[in-house]
């Protein structure tokens, strides 16, 4: 279920008819070893809209240019994904380094066969 509200190319200007953006950010600070090791990248819409039909109506014209792209896998393709992904280094173990990732390593490696 669709939890963000989508507003219509006039809903999504600001007071002076310039169209309101959204900003990317890179937290600069290392003090969370999380984000450190995510090397996450965020971003900050503004409220109210969803990124989606932000990209929608502000790149309509741009037609031959691939601006976002949603990856939906199944969930019968879970598990591979999980074994993959830990086969590249990138699980709760390097992720959240502390002991919640500690433990839901262990315990995706104690549920998930050849992980």
């Amino acid at each position: 279920i669709e939890a963000a509200k989508c507003y219509k190319t006039a809903d999504i200007h600001n007071s002076d008819n310039r169209p309101l953006t959204i900003e990317f950010i890179r937290p600069l600070s290392d003090e969370n070893a999380r984000l450190v090791n995510q090397g996450g990248l965020f971003t900050k819409c503004p409220p109210g809209v969803h990124i989606e039909e932000w990209v929608k109506e502000n790149f309509e014209s741009k037609v031959n240019f691939l601006i976002l792209l949603k990856i939906e896998i199944p969930n019968k393709d879970r598990v591979l994904c999980l074994r993959s992904l830990n086969r590249m280094n990138i699980n709760h173990l390097t992720l959240f380094p502390d002991l919640y990732g500690t433990s839901e390593f262990a315990n995706m490696d104690l549920s998930i066969d050849k992980y």
